[in-house]
């Protein structure tokens, strides 16, 4: 840390200022001269006067009592930022910029500025690249000390400074020599994140800070929207105090309504009534069941939702070079290992199954078994023979084996939404499982699955590598990772991975999305259980951008979608990466890939033309069509503190518009996202697993959806696989065509959406034409299907039937 704490307290960090010498063309009048908003402004005020409703406030707001911590500022050179993000949360308008200097006297440039990756100054290094500055640079003449509590005020009334709610800037203090004047910090609220960065000029990394630089704006709010004006309502009972980051629904018990599954540990099951209330969690399954993430399908054929259980399973957690499939017995501690030294302090050094030299009887550690008896640790009670596994990457009973009781695994259900674990399903493996969504590889109408896998050891490759199973009947598996042609030379880590059909031959193809700067792969179908990767061939491997390191073309992917944004009648993708600004352009930020349609399908990332930005943190992304227009809009995630979640609105033309605001969505680092008809009206809500805070899983329920008409189906196989997995809806209405694939899980960790395809018809209240291309290449033709109806299509009716 490169802070020393001062003595001085300021008794709160926003009272009024005292007389500034610093203050920069003061002025009584502060009138809007510089003009008013532009019209991005406009669908924020409805046509209402802007100047009717605005509110005096302060961004960020800033309460409390404040520390200084200076930092050795005189070792940072020119160049090196001071930053505070800020984040409107509604649109606001700049009166005034101000900065408490702590230190230092003489020049300082201070900015308003866009972020770059919603992180770094926008243009970084160049901070007065095109379009990096909303404001300034202005250039302040610092002579009060700290002790004086003197506020450098900046009057920027006459600028025209608006600012659009949700979007996220910066106020940039930024050292014109070495020795310039630093900003003091104030000590972060207790439940927020800090939202300073110390960027050093000519350092690789910013550093994060104990606090919040004392610089803020002072202004006014308007056209702010009412929490009842905003296009969801959001809820988070009865999942207040839930924990979980991973999401997923399916229909546990039979009832005909989706239900919630939660997972970050011990799994719980939310019942829906299908009216949008969820009944109290409860843990269908057995009672010392963990799992990381879970996946739902029908592996068994009978007409109930099974589960794939995914046990994350770390392989060489303490990075000594010896896994847990090498015989490692405690992979916390890295001297402990088959081939460590065996010391005599009562501890299996070497993982042979004896402590010391197995002679001791004294029982040291009290736990009721000796040295002599077996106790494979004598200084800890809760490790012994006969004692309870904790899945905490140590051998507890003794027995040469870590976590053992923690595999991945298949629960069948019983049809009531009971859960058993099927023994020897042949998906049993302790291994850092990330990814997984069941389909039907080679068609045989048995769901196959898919997983991938994480590092060894972070931050260093190898990877674990990837499975896939197909399915056996009767929820057994059979490896086919070798005969589906799936093994790579090297295993890649992967974060994310879905089924889809890419290039419209009728058979399922996999993405699998890679971290660690690793090209993904498109494993396409070669129609008789066989797969090859042509990711390069069709540019889904990155995104094509020149890099100086061309041996780590790729990005850090984690989850994403497929779904047919222009309504061409093939499917696009969104693919999120996590790009930190600092490796940027030779790391991928979040690509948005089109797909160019016959001969090739091949894939244009297009994601920046279109109107997506760039966020640091992106780690999912779900296609949906909340608004019941006819075009998918895209939900997206991201990590890290003060990055937010974002509704992206499609505009008819495959263009995008940021959202967030009117929708009502601010929840701190997210990461499950995915939409769902909770209360079957027909329009989609969807839920965040937020990371951060107190309540973790928030529902946002649709309130404009039904304003157009909309049509909801299940599909149901018969000689195909039950779920219909890999199935494609073609549906027309007024002569408009739209495609959606049935998936049966996918995205980062499984972000699972239910089963039944959503298409909104915008004002279209009639359906010209359905028809179901089942898995292997059978088209069927339904009729039946009206507007503003959910309807279930089963393999060989032809008549749809309400459900």
């Amino acid at each position: 840390m490169r802070y020393a704490l001062l003595l001085s307290l300021l008794a709160a960090a926003c009272e009024t200022a005292r007389e500034d010498s610093g203050t920069l063309d003061s002025a009584e009048d502060t009138a809007v001269i510089g003009g008013g908003p532009t019209p991005e402004f406009d669908r924020f005020c409805r046509g209402t006067d802007w100047t009717t409703t605005t509110k005096a406030a302060t961004l960020p707001e800033k309460d409390g009592k404040a520390v200084t911590y200076l930092p050795d500022h005189t070792s940072y050179g020119r160049g090196t930022v001071e930053l505070e993000k800020l984040v409107p949360t509604a649109p606001f308008h700049v009166t005034k910029v101000r900065v408490l200097f702590a230190e230092g006297d003489g020049k300082a440039n201070v900015r308003l500025m866009h972020t770059l990756g919603r992180s770094y100054p926008a243009g970084y290094p160049d901070l007065d690249s095109e379009g990096a500055n909303v404001g300034g640079p202005w250039e302040v003449e610092v002579s009060a000390a700290w002790e004086d509590e003197v506020w450098t005020e900046i009057d920027v009334s006459e600028d025209g400074l608006f600012l659009l709610p949700t979007q996220h800037y910066a106020l940039v203090n930024e050292y014109p020599k070495k020795g310039a004047p630093t900003v003091a910090l104030m000590n972060t609220k207790y439940d927020a994140n800090s939202r300073a960065l110390l960027i050093v000029d000519g350092m690789d990394e910013p550093y994060g800070l104990p606090g919040d630089y004392l610089m803020m704006l002072e202004g006014e709010t308007f056209c702010e929207w009412a929490e009842a004006d905003r296009w969801f309502a959001e809820r988070t009972a009865p999942f207040n105090t839930e924990e979980a980051g991973n999401l997923a629904m399916a229909d546990l018990n039979g009832d005909g309504h989706d239900d919630l599954v939660t997972t970050g540990g011990q799994p719980k099951a939310w019942l829906g009534d299908g009216a949008g209330a969820f009944a109290n969690a409860t843990e269908p399954w057995a009672e010392a069941m963990f799992a990381s993430w879970m996946l739902f399908g029908d592996v068994d054929n009978d007409g109930d939702e099974d589960a794939f259980a995914a046990s994350y399973v770390s392989a060489d957690g303490d990075g000594d070079l010896v896994t847990l499939s090498e015989g490692d017995c405690n992979d916390v501690d890295a001297n402990v290992h088959p081939g460590a030294e065996d010391l005599t302090d009562g501890i299996d050094n070497d993982c042979d199954g004896m402590a010391d030299d197995g002679t001791d009887a004294s029982d040291a550690d009290g736990d009721g078994a000796s040295v002599a008896a077996g106790d494979c640790d004598d200084t800890e009670y809760d490790r012994y023979p006969g004692a309870r596994e904790v899945k905490d990457s140590i051998d507890n009973d003794c027995d040469l084996e870590v976590d053992e009781d923690f595999p991945s695994q298949i629960l069948l259900n019983d049809g009531t939404g009971e859960f058993s674990a099927l023994a020897g399903s042949g998906v049993e493996v302790r291994e850092p499982s990330t990814a997984g969504a069941f389909g039907d590889g080679n068609e045989d109408g048995m769901l196959d699955l898919y997983f991938a896998n994480w590092l060894e050891h972070y931050p260093d490759d190898p990877a674990v590598q990837d499975r896939y199973y197909e399915g056996a009947g009767g929820g057994m598996f059979t490896d086919a990772f070798d005969a589906a042609g799936l093994r790579l030379p090297t295993p890649w880590s992967a974060y994310g991975m879905e089924w889809t059909d890419t290039n419209n031959d009728g058979h399922p193809d996999m993405l699998v999305a890679n971290y660690h700067l690793f090209d993904n792969q498109l494993w396409q179908n070669q129609g008789d259980g066989t797969f090859v990767d042509v990711a390069a061939d069709v540019h889904l491997d990155h995104d094509q951008e020149p890099t100086e390191y061309p041996a780590y073309p790729g990005g850090h992917s984690y989850g994403g979608d497929f779904g047919d944004i222009d309504n061409d009648g093939d499917m696009d993708a969104f693919q999120a990466n996590l790009c930190h600004p600092r490796t940027y352009p030779w790391s991928d930020q979040s690509t948005l890939n089109i797909n160019d349609g016959a001969p090739n399908f091949s894939f244009t990332n297009e994601a920046a033309l279109r109107g997506l930005e760039y966020d640091e943190g992106d780690v999912h992304g779900q296609f949906g069509d909340y608004d019941n227009d006819g075009d998918l809009d895209l939900l997206v995630s991201s990590l890290y503190p003060n990055h937010y979640p974002r509704v992206y609105q499609n505009q008819g033309d495959g263009t995008f518009v940021d959202v967030t605001y009117e929708v009502g969505l601010n929840v701190e680092t997210s990461w499950g996202i995915l939409w769902a008809d909770v209360d079957e009206d027909g329009d989609l809500d969807f839920l965040v697993a937020g990371s951060y805070g107190d309540t973790r899983v928030h529902l946002f329920e649709n309130r404009i959806g039904t304003q157009n008409h909309w049509v909801e189906l299940k599909l149901e196989g018969t000689s195909t696989n039950r779920n219909a997995a890999g199935a494609r809806v073609t549906l027309t209405s007024a002569g408009v065509t739209r495609i959606r694939d049935v998936q049966v899980g996918g995205g980062s960790f499984n972000q699972q959406r239910p089963f039944t395809v959503h298409f909104g018809l915008g004002e279209v209240d009639a359906v010209d034409s359905v028809a179901v291309r089942w898995v292997g290449g059978a088209t069927e033709t339904f009729t039946g299907v009206g507007a503003d109806g959910r309807w279930r299509l089963v393999e060989g009716a032809g008549v749809a039937a309400g459900m």
